[in-house]
């Protein structure tokens, strides 16, 4: 079992990186849009000069904020969800089960938004935006890099379940 618990350890400790990562990038996105969107009301009111791209690029990072910090409620179980089902199931057993199928189903899900995610981006590449400023392909890989991330975070999450159902001791998320 010791060999289990080391794998578990090692990629507890990687996805465990890939978070912290992920939300240091995620608040840093934040900060970005509250400045470029303060930025726009300064300008457009103040200066009476609006800035049409400081919209744009705050839409797009939106997208990053959004799909980024999905791979982190993955990781913390917070995502918000329908509980019927899991609340009718005293077994922890059967409650690691179902958290094992469910993100399976995520990770075929995420397969597909990954893939197809690429392919929507490169569609982009030297299409300007409305305002000529950005190239479609980076907004758009948005789906892609954040697919990635909940993708390694879903893997980790079902590996963690079936050392936890084959008697290993679980690593907290810390």
């Amino acid at each position: 079992m010791t060999m289990l618990d080391g794998t578990l350890h090692t990629i507890d400790r990687v996805t465990g990186v890939v978070d912290k990562l992920v939300q240091v990038a995620v608040v840093t996105i934040f900060v970005v849009i509250f400045a470029l969107l303060n930025l726009q009301v300064a300008m457009r009111y103040v200066m009476g000069m609006p800035m049409i791209w400081l919209e744009e690029l705050a839409g797009f990072l939106m997208a990053y904020l959004t799909l980024w910090g999905s791979s982190s409620c993955i990781r913390s179980d917070g995502h918000v969800r329908v509980s019927f089902l899991p609340d009718r199931m005293k077994s922890p057993v059967s409650r690691r089960w179902l958290s094992i199928v469910i993100h399976a189903i995520l990770l075929f899900y995420l397969f597909y938004l990954i893939v197809y995610g690429y392919r929507f981006a490169a569609m982009g590449h030297g299409e300007l935006t409305p305002s000529g400023t950005f190239d479609f392909f980076l907004p758009r890989l948005a789906l892609t890099t954040g697919g990635i991330l909940m993708a390694v975070q879903a893997a980790g999450v079902i590996v963690r379940e079936a050392v936890a159902l084959a008697g290993g001791s679980v690593v907290s998320d810390e």
